[in-house]
């Protein structure tokens, strides 16, 4: 974990956060998810700009993790965009990442954050959970979503 930076997003940032986003999605089989994502256009006016967080990770100036936290309301926001390069998982990125995010909640006045996750993504499941994280509920390709979807909830 030499050299790794965990920083907020800056404008500079954005190609290598979609590539990151892009190549993380693709990880998991892209069927499953919507092929665009409008909020990583417009990282400030979603994010930064809306009482929430972008951060990423880097190493020699490269991107290689990101998260955010999107406002649900005064007390709840959602920790979303959490991705960590293939050649970088399992090394520790991603808390770091989520434990500032949480921290940055903490500063924003947040009580509850909230995330999903597929049931595809079985080490990601692990993770939240190993993070104190509480599954809330299950939604189905029948509810509208393309997989079955995990939701969870950390109290801060």
């Amino acid at each position: 974990m030499e050299d790794i930076q965990i920083r907020q997003y800056k404008t500079e940032d954005k190609e290598a956060v979609k590539s990151l986003n892009q190549e993380s999605i693709e990880e998991f089989g892209n069927s499953f998810r919507r092929p665009n994502f409008p909020d990583l256009d417009q990282i400030e006016k979603v994010y930064l700009e809306n009482n929430g967080e972008f951060l990423v990770a880097t190493q020699d100036g490269d991107v290689i993790g990101i998260g955010a936290l999107k406002k649900i309301s005064d007390e709840m926001a959602e920790v979303k965009r959490m991705r960590i390069s293939p050649d970088f998982q399992r090394q520790g990125i991603g808390k770091l990442i989520l434990d500032e995010l949480e921290k940055r909640a903490r500063e924003l006045g947040y009580k509850t954050l909230e995330l999903e996750t597929s049931i595809n993504q079985p080490g990601a499941q692990t993770f939240y959970i190993k993070n104190g994280y509480n599954e809330t509920k299950r939604e189905g390709p029948e509810e509208g979503w393309p997989v079955e979807t995990i939701f969870y909830q950390k109290e801060l």
